[in-house]
């Protein structure tokens, strides 16, 4: 190496070591916390936290999509949706397992169409959608936006020994004209209503944010969430968290109520692949072109004449004979002076016919036209007397 190429080197190298010293002294690694939202069924599943938290306390819960059935009475349904998909036959199957006892909790559903409407006396007609609602003579109030020295909401539940703190923002009050209820008020307006149906209790809240995955750590929403399931029946045995009742997906239903159908259906398909797959491999090369021989295209004139023909018999049967007068003509000497009847007989001593068969060979000879038996007498006679010679 050159010594100006060493040089060269050894400046490069000091600039990058001066450089990374420069960087390092100046500059350092720093952890920064930024939250990217919730990761597998958190991101979907807003009571996921809800689930959680029960496990931790010993609460047999589980997940449920939508209410295709009912449990037994002592269980607490969670219903933390807004009930579109719930038909008024549904709905009244939900509320005749509460009278035997059950405990439902569920949040109002707003359907103002503006602030307008909640403003007025009569409200929207947008309320009347919800059934929930409606069966139990609830009805949407105003806006509520509590002062800072409201919060956090005290609350003291059924069957529960303290005083816990909710932190309600902002809701929607609830309005009733029953009397036999169970309500909690906050900036002078109803956010929670318990009502007896019969054996059983439904719990309405304005809102359930504070169960939800983002707000349940806060303030003392767990106890809340703990003794708001105990608020009916402190023996139940087991929790159903709904958070959706939509429809399920196209391929769910069919799944449910055509499984059968899904699979022969795909079974179709594996077999149709299955017997196309050859069509799309290797070509197969064709076999190298055969040759035929004489006696094919002899044999095969033959049989067009014999079958196609309609003098083709005859045609094959006279050229038959004139063969054998040639071939006789040759081998025979002074043929073409004897008789027909010296023809036949010195004919039958030369290829050996039978004597007992001279008028077989007569009829071979003189006949216009053979069945396939004669003619093919006629041709091997004919391939006697060749061979003869």
């Amino acid at each position: 190496m050159k010594f100006q190429n060493l040089l060269y080197a050894i400046f490069a190298v000091t600039i990058l070591a001066a450089g990374t010293a420069w960087f390092l002294q100046n500059f350092e690694l720093e952890t920064v916390d930024e939250f990217t939202g919730y990761k597998g069924e958190a991101r979907e599943n807003s009571l996921f936290a809800a689930r959680l938290f029960g496990k931790q306390m010993g609460i047999p819960m589980e997940r449920h999509d939508g209410l295709a059935s009912f449990p037994d009475t002592d269980t607490v349904i969670v219903l933390n949706t807004e009930r579109f998909s719930l038909s008024d036959g549904k709905i009244t199957e939900l509320l005749d397992w509460v009278s035997q006892g059950g405990h439902l909790i569920t949040r109002a559903r707003v359907d103002l169409e503006s602030q307008a409407d909640a403003e007025e006396k009569t409200g929207s007609e947008t309320e009347d959608r919800d059934i929930l609602q409606a069966r139990l003579g609830i009805r949407i109030g105003a806006h509520e936006l509590p002062d800072k020295g409201e919060l956090p909401a005290k609350i003291r539940l059924n069957n529960s020994p303290e005083t816990i703190d909710v932190e309600v923002d902002f809701f929607n009050g609830l309005e009733t004209d029953n009397k036999n209820i169970r309500s909690h008020q906050l900036a002078g307006a109803n956010w929670l209503i318990q009502q007896p149906h019969d054996e059983g209790l439904v719990t309405m809240v304005s809102t359930l944010d504070m169960i939800e995955n983002s707000f349940i750590e806060n303030a003392d929403h767990g106890k809340f969430f703990f003794y708001l399931l105990q608020s009916h029946d402190p023996d139940y045995q087991q929790v159903w968290l709904v958070h959706q009742d939509t429809l399920p997906h196209l391929f769910v239903l069919l799944v449910r109520h055509a499984g059968a159908l899904l699979i022969v259906l795909g079974l179709l398909l594996l077999f149709t692949f299955w017997s196309l797959m050859p069509r799309f491999g290797a070509l197969i090369p064709e076999p190298p072109p055969e040759r035929r021989r004489i006696l094919d295209h002899i044999q095969a004139s033959g049989q067009f004449l014999w079958k196609k023909q309609k003098h083709g018999p005859e045609q094959l049967c006279t050229a038959v004979q004139h063969n054998i007068q040639q071939q006789a003509q040759r081998h025979i000497p002074g043929w073409q002076f004897m008789s027909a009847t010296e023809q036949q007989q010195t004919l039958a001593e030369l290829v050996d016919w039978p004597d007992t068969e001279l008028n077989k060979l007569e009829r071979l000879l003189q006949a216009k036209t053979l069945n396939e038996a004669g003619f093919t007498s006629l041709v091997k006679l004919a391939h006697r007397l060749r061979n003869h010679a």
